[in-house]
């Protein structure tokens, strides 16, 4: 009887051990991050294609349909950007007398993915929330 007991009890905690780890690994485990763009140029030559961010071992589709070229932005030249120091990924485009500009940041179980407007006269919006992504 004791026995089963004790093997009850193991069933039991070693799940719920496990259940302090968000997808086995522990919510505060460094998360890798990095930008992916599949942009092409389009028949009359423009800059078309999707962004995604790889996290992980998982591809997230940010923006479906870009009309513009894509880079990354060195973490050296974030404050020139506006991006917090302490982002995990950094991005900017311009196209067609527009472009914006991403950065990833991790809060707990989640990324978020905040971005800009960036307009051809050096205007440029506030960063705003644009996707959560639950880190596996």
């Amino acid at each position: 009887m004791n026995r089963l007991f004790l093997s009850l009890s193991i069933c039991l905690v070693l799940p719920l051990a496990a259940c302090s780890t968000f997808g086995g690994k522990k919510a505060d485990a460094p998360v890798k991050v990095a930008w992916s763009f599949e942009i092409q140029a389009d028949a009359s030559g423009h800059p078309r294609g999707s962004v995604f961010l790889q996290v992980e071992n998982d591809r997230v589709l940010v923006h479906p349909n870009v009309e513009a070229s894509y880079k990354l932005i060195a973490p050296a030249d974030y404050a020139q950007h506006k991006v917090p120091a302490d982002a995990l990924a950094a991005c900017t485009s311009y196209g067609a007398s527009r472009g914006e500009e991403l950065f990833v940041m991790r809060d707990k179980k989640q990324l978020i993915v905040y971005g800009r407007l960036l307009d051809e006269e050096g205007g440029t919006a506030e960063y705003r929330v644009r996707q959560f992504i639950p880190i596996r």
